[in-house]
């Protein structure tokens, strides 16, 4: 112990009394302390601070973890009044969050230098001071993002800054997920823009979207789920246009829950498919039967909406391939309706057959009757076209049938008609021995009487 020091004792005590020199240290430094706060000595307590930390003397230690206690209230009452200001009025959270920022940096670096950044001390503080001014700015996000008013920037600003004082891992990661969802957020702005333009025709879109996700999954729900979408998507379309990518975000949404309810229906109808088809072989064809057509009418609906090409591709085209295959095996027709393109026929040139020169009139059935002199006319309809028999040159036009080859009289338009009939009965007559055969087969009761039926029919189908 210096002199100093003993004569202080002796001049300001007797002799009995007892103190060591690191409690007369402390308690000068605690009494220079607490002049500061009281604002007596023109001196921050931070620079006070500064002033010891590079000074080595026996209560050093034990006077840090006092002034690092006054620190450490000052922030907590910060964080305190800062989360009462942002509870009570969000709108103004971003200027409540600087402010707190502003208020409590420095204390909170006296700390890290007196106590170093790996300090348990330190770590905590630091995080619940991040917490409260990361808060501030999902508050303040919160209150405007549906607003007119932009929030972005500044919530990024502050979000970052909340990033800056945080030390732990957990305080970290929240900082950086948020900061990643606010850039996500800005990044959006143009999109946002777009919904702003169709909000009226979206609102309408996502209502029958949340209406049909409580509905059964049938093909009738598929069907009705596109009518109901597609005037709210053409309205869509028109504003953002055919080609734009939250346009067909949307268009594909509807085509991937419209399939899903057709796939839901077909596969259901094939479950248990063997035992259906023992028990009522007829009726189990005849539903599947229905059951596919209508998913194929489904499927080409479904093609009418604008997709984008991974669905396209890697999903419907697929799909609708698959249940191709499935009507082709009933016999159900596939063939998608296109534009019909008919040959052009070569102008008929045709000989005089006497002196006059008839009209020939076309109607339904094949008539011809001259009528004058004068030079032929060709009048088409619906029925088969027949040439003119005179010596100009007409051109023969095409109706929206099958073209067939001009017939000489009416004669041999009979003759074609026998042709057909026997066609049809040859048809009919085949049809019959099938159903016979199927009935030998499943009936054995009536086997000998359908072989005999089945040998006459077949005998007399030579002679049609």
């Amino acid at each position: 112990e210096s002199d100093c020091y003993t004569e202080l004792v002796k001049h300001a005590t007797d002799e009995t009394f007892q103190i060591t020199k690191n409690d007369l240290q402390l308690n000068f430094l605690n009494i220079v302390a607490d002049e500061i706060e009281k604002k007596n000595i023109n001196l921050p307590l931070s620079e006070l601070a500064t002033l010891i930390r590079d000074e080595n003397f026996s209560a050093k230690q034990d006077f840090v973890d006092i002034i690092v206690q006054k620190f450490t209230a000052n922030i907590t009452a910060q964080i305190e009044n800062a989360h009462k200001q942002r509870t009570a009025n969000k709108a103004g959270a971003d200027v409540t969050g600087s402010k707190l920022y502003r208020q409590t940096k420095n204390d909170l670096e006296q700390i890290k230098s007196l106590l170093g950044a790996e300090s348990l001390k330190y770590s905590n503080i630091a995080d619940k001071l991040a917490h409260e001014i990361l808060q501030c700015s999902i508050d303040y996000f919160n209150h405007y993002k549906d607003s007119a008013i932009d929030p972005g920037d500044i919530v990024r600003i502050l979000a970052k800054k909340a990033q800056s004082l945080a030390v732990g891992d957990i305080a970290k990661q929240r900082c950086k997920e948020n900061i990643e969802a606010i850039q996500e957020w800005i990044d959006d702005a143009p999109e946002r823009e777009k919904q702003k333009k169709i909000k009226s025709p979206l609102d309408g879109l996502l209502a029958t979207l949340q209406l049909f996700d409580s509905k059964i999954e049938t093909i009738a729900n598929a069907k009705a789920l596109i009518n109901q979408a597609k005037p709210d998507l053409n309205r869509i379309r028109l504003i953002l246009g055919s080609s734009d990518g939250l346009y067909l975000k949307l268009s594909t949404s509807v085509a991937v829950q419209a399939q899903q309810y057709i796939i839901k229906e077909v596969n259901s109808a094939q479950e248990d498919i063997e035992i259906k088809v023992i028990i009522s072989r007829y009726q189990t064809i005849d539903n599947l039967k229905t059951v596919f057509k209508n998913a194929w009418e489904a499927t080409l609906l479904v093609g009418t909406l604008d997709m984008d090409m991974d669905f396209k591709n890697n999903s419907y085209y697929p799909n609708k391939k698959t249940l191709q295959e499935l009507c082709g095996q009933l016999g159900i027709s596939t063939i998608e309706s296109s534009p019909l393109i008919l040959p052009t026929m070569p102008r008929v040139e045709q000989p005089p057959i006497s002196s006059t020169k008839p009209r020939v009139e076309q109607s339904n059935s094949v008539n011809k009757s001259p009528t004058s002199s004068t030079k032929p006319h060709v009048e088409q309809s619906n029925s088969v076209n027949k040439s003119p028999t005179s010596s100009t040159k007409p051109r023969v036009e095409q109706s929206n049938s099958v073209n067939k080859s001009p017939t000489p009289s009416t004669k041999h338009h009979v003759k074609r008609n026998n042709s057909e009939f026997n066609n049809e009965l040859r048809w009919g007559c085949l049809i019959f021995i099938i159903i016979m055969i199927l009935l030998a087969i499943t009936i054995p009761q009536i086997r000998p009487v359908s072989i005999l039926i089945i040998i006459i029919a077949i005998a007399n189908s030579r002679y049609i």
